[in-house]
């Protein structure tokens, strides 16, 4: 389990042993995005842009990115309950 703040503060990002990394809205505390991987995760980081995540976990490495738009395009749009 891990979590990583932007510099900013305004993004969170935390990986959990329920085989999720979540993206959450550091002002409200409100999950913006959930990405549900293969395994439990034990660390997750931001690059400073703040547009990019790498995740490592028991059954491998992720790393996400933008659309350039701002968005980590490559998660979920929602997040689920848990």
């Amino acid at each position: 389990m891990g979590c990583a703040i932007s510099a900013d503060g305004s993004i969170i990002v935390s990986g959990s042993n329920d085989n999720s990394l979540k993206v959450w809205d550091g002002g409200t505390g409100e999950c913006l995005a959930t990405l549900d991987v293969d395994g439990p995760l034990n660390s997750c980081a931001l690059y400073p842009d703040g547009e990019r995540i790498i995740a490592v976990g028991v059954l491998g490495v992720y790393f996400l990115g933008s659309s350039g738009e701002g968005r980590l395009a490559t998660l979920a749009s929602t997040c689920r309950d848990g």
